[in-house]
Order: C-alpha cells, then structure tokens, then sequence
C-alpha cells in the first residue's frame, strides 16, 4: 500500500490563509473594541469630573454670594445700630447741657434776686 500524499490544492491553502487572516482580524478587532470600551469609560469619567466639578463650583459661587449678602445685611444693622447709639448719646448730652443751662439761669436768677433783694 503506497501512501501518495497529495498537495494540498490551491482553493485548501487559500482558505486556511483566509481562516489565519480573519482570525488575526477578529483579534485586531477585538483589541480595538476593548481600547474604545477602556477610551470611552475614561472619556465619561472626565465627563462626569468636570460635571461635578462644575456643580461644586457653582454651589461655591452660591454660598460666597449668599455670605457676601449675610455680610452685608450684618454690616447694615451694624451701621443702624452705631446710628441709634449716636443719637442716644447726642440726646443725653443735649438733655445734660439743657440740665446745665437751667441750673445756671436759675442760680444766674437767684442771684438777681438776691441783689434786688439786697438793694
């Protein structure tokens, strides 16, 4: 019994060639789909950063405006009440040196009386 090994025919060599050649382009394909799955995960993540990011700031701008108003509504009772102090204090001196006023017009008084008395 003699073996005859046969060469391959054309259309066989041609069709593992094409079977080795998609299997490499399977692959290629399947590393290029995990690169863009790895590309997009990260291109979200830097979405989803600058979204908070964005948030946070804004929450910041919110509580430096809302202090700045706190402040300023604080700085205006402030000023009121330095302005009612103020008033209260120019009353009082205007009440003691009234006080004054009398006490000399009728000490001034008394003594004119005293002189006509005298007289």
């Amino acid at each position: 019994m003699s073996f005859m090994w046969a060469k391959e025919s054309p259309s066989h060599t041609r069709l593992k060639e094409t079977k080795v050649e998609l299997n490499r382009q399977r692959t290629l394909t399947a590393t290029k789909d995990l690169q863009l799955q790895s590309d997009t995960a990260k291109l979200l993540q830097a979405v989803n950063r600058r979204h908070q990011e964005a948030e946070l700031e804004a929450e910041l701008e919110s509580a430096g405006s809302t202090h700045n108003e706190e402040l300023q509504e604080h700085q205006s009772q402030l000023k009121e009440k330095h302005q009612e102090e103020m008033i209260r204090r120019l009353l009082a001196a205007e009440d003691e040196e009234r006080r004054a006023l009398q006490e000399e017009f009728l000490q001034s008084e008394t003594a004119s009386v005293r002189l006509l008395r005298d007289a």
